[in-house]
């Protein structure tokens, strides 16, 4: 009975306006929801009366539905997110305004060229061959890669490619999305650098510390050679942070960690802060204990020259003591230990000299 009434009221319409509508509705059926697309038109006789309304539908289902696919492929090909679509031999065929923005590339300079153009380089055959290994596997891959820029600037991105099917499941077309992600990876590197060294002093921590001791372990083991740990403390630190400040003595660590550095010059080598006033120092591929006896005496003799801070002269000295792996401790903690040891017993000796571990 509505629906009667709707119809009524939409021939109403025409024949009191005398013009022609186009109507589409849907409907609820058994398979489904169905379009409707229906012509009516007034029908008038030769002396002008109107007589009524004329009208034909069709089914426009299936045109309504590719509307709504196009739609929603321009409102995705139009999004942030640079999208490029690329023929079975990835030339590219088009591209939006966000990979414009992305590569610096206008779809003038892209279309027409092999998405390898955009390749910076860096990688190898073989880091190409498994993605697309993968993707006539899976229809696709996603993962990170460098590119380049227009203008020649090496960047990181997130690449995902999806291989479009045709008859026969042949693919037919490529579509990928690109996304810049140098912030993230500047933010992932400070994440990485903060975990890895201490704020203060820009020297490894604990942490990246014991990484480096087990590698270096590893490789004295491998070479029959001597592992050298230096753990050094600093006398008088506590003074100094009593009388003129802890930001005095902050820059007191900073000035200690350079002048160290200064000593410690191989690539091989690490100087760490383990907290506090208190820093270790590996070295490997040791050839003899006289090697390490002229780095210690190197180090004490420069932390033993005045120190300016903000106007301020402050003197300090070091003790130091010393382990080898595999002589003393064949583990970090336990070559730790020992020279803890060997260090408490350079305090007893007088601060400012170093003393080698007890065989």
């Amino acid at each position: 009975m509505d629906l009667a009434k709707h119809y009524r009221e939409i021939d109403l319409s025409i024949m009191q306006s005398g013009q022609k509508q186009v109507i589409e509705e849907h409907y609820e059926g058994p398979e489904g929801r169905r379009w409707i697309e229906t012509y009516k038109a007034p029908v008038i006789s030769h002396n002008g009366e109107m007589l009524g309304t004329v009208g034909f539908s069709r089914d426009i289902t299936e045109r309504k539905i590719v509307e709504t696919e196009l739609r929603i492929t321009a409102a995705i090909f139009n999004a942030q997110v640079g999208m490029v679509v690329t023929d079975n031999e990835c030339v590219i065929l088009k591209v939006n305004e966000a990979f414009t923005m992305v590569t610096g590339y206008n779809p003038e300079e892209a279309i027409g060229k092999h998405m390898s153009f955009l390749s910076s380089g860096i990688h190898q055959p073989a880091f190409y061959k498994s993605m697309w290994e993968n993707i006539a596997l899976n229809d696709g891959w996603q993962g990170e890669i460098w590119n380049h820029r227009s203008d020649g600037e090496i960047y990181p991105q997130w690449l995902t490619i999806t291989a479009i099917k045709g008859l026969n499941d042949h693919v037919t077309n490529y579509v990928g999305t690109m996304m810049d992600i140098s912030d993230r990876k500047v933010i992932e590197e400070k994440m990485q650098h903060l975990a890895h060294y201490d704020a203060l002093t820009n020297l490894p921590n604990r942490a990246l510390l014991m990484d480096r001791f087990h590698f270096g372990i590893a490789q004295a083991r491998r070479n029959k050679s001597l592992f050298c740990l230096m753990y050094l403390d600093l006398d008088k630190f506590k003074e100094v942070n009593d009388t003129l400040g802890h930001s005095i003595g902050d820059l007191l660590l900073k000035e200690v960690s350079q002048r160290l550095l200064n000593n410690i010059k191989r690539e091989t080598d690490t100087v760490a802060r383990m907290g506090g006033d208190e820093f270790i120092i590996l070295l490997s591929k040791i050839q003899n204990h006289d090697d390490v006896i002229q780095i210690a005496i190197s180090i004490l003799s420069d932390l033993d020259k005045v120190f300016v801070l903000k106007g301020n002269q402050v003197y300090i000295s070091a003790s130091i003591g010393i382990a080898f792996y595999p002589t003393h401790a064949e583990d970090p903690e336990a070559l730790i230990k020992v020279a803890d040891a060997a260090l408490y017993e350079a305090k007893r000796n007088g601060k400012n000299c170093y003393k080698f571990a007890s065989f």
